[in-house]
């Protein structure tokens, strides 16, 4: 139950940063993203990465 709550959450995040137009032209460094998204790029890496390992999981199941 909490684990779908937290991936809302995060794809609600992604959604109101705006996140899928700048990630959607291939592979991109965090400082790209980041800069149009006012984001710090560490934090930014750290939440893709979770994004990530969020879909990786849900795509096996």
């Amino acid at each position: 139950m909490i684990g779908g709550y937290r991936t809302t959450a995060w794809v609600r995040t992604a959604a109101r940063l705006n996140l899928p137009d700048p990630l959607a032209y291939g592979r991109r460094t965090a400082e790209e993203p980041a800069a149009s998204t006012g984001v710090r790029p560490d934090r930014l890496l750290q939440f893709l990465r979770a994004l990530d390992s969020k879909a990786r999981n849900l795509s096996t199941t």
